[in-house]
């Protein structure tokens, strides 16, 4: 059994299933871009070179999302190992509801933010925020990669606070830290999308 095999989730193939994972993929390959910038903007050569390579992965996250539900070649798929479970995707509805609860959370923390002349502390929370997002899909069976994602999202952004508040660093290294460490966590994140195994449903089910 290889790798891949290994880290596999069975996910039962629907129209919906097709369509979360093809968003999935391109919403990581957005924000894996998005949040590179930041190192590219920081002026710091190590920084900008792991951008660079982040941004190679947000672009290989949207190549792949156009192929997202295509079946596997005859004879080339991995059988899935025998005690790993056969999953649904995650509902439309969670998504809808993760999406707005954090667009009102960053619009609100922004408006506050700026209202106290505090913008050097915008990127951070923001941070905080979208890793917190990423609790809201934790369901049994498949909350390891949800977990992993959400706390490190939220120990960057309160790093990124802690940083600023110290005022070791300039503000714009801080913000290229800040960004490369949360597009490395987006591009894992983008890698559990890639991991999905999509799997005939099962005629018995329900029988």
């Amino acid at each position: 059994m290889n790798v891949t095999s290994v880290l596999s989730r069975q996910i039962t193939r629907s129209p919906g299933a097709v369509r979360a994972r093809r968003s999935g993929l391109v919403t990581m390959a957005v924000f894996t871009g998005a949040w590179s910038m930041l190192g590219l903007a920081s002026g710091v050569l190590a920084l900008q070179i792991a951008a660079w390579v982040l941004i190679v992965a947000a672009v290989y996250f949207f190549i792949r999302s156009t192929r997202a539900g295509a079946p596997s070649p005859a004879g080339k798929t991995d059988p899935a190992p025998s005690n790993s479970a056969r999953l649904s995707a995650p509902s439309d509805s969670r998504f809808v509801v993760a999406v707005i609860a954090e667009t009102v959370a960053i619009v609100a923390t922004v408006f506050i933010l700026l209202t106290l002349h505090l913008p050097q502390y915008v990127v951070p929370l923001v941070a905080v925020i979208v890793g917190a997002h990423f609790f809201i899909f934790i369901r049994p069976g498949d909350r390891t990669v949800h977990v992993i994602a959400g706390s490190a999202g939220v120990a960057v952004g309160l790093a990124g606070i802690a940083l600023i508040a110290q005022g070791r660093l300039d503000p714009v290294v801080v913000r290229g830290l800040l960004g490369c460490s949360f597009a490395l966590i987006t591009a894992y994140y983008g890698c559990y999308f890639l991991s999905w195994r999509f799997v005939d449903a099962d005629p018995n089910e329900g029988a």
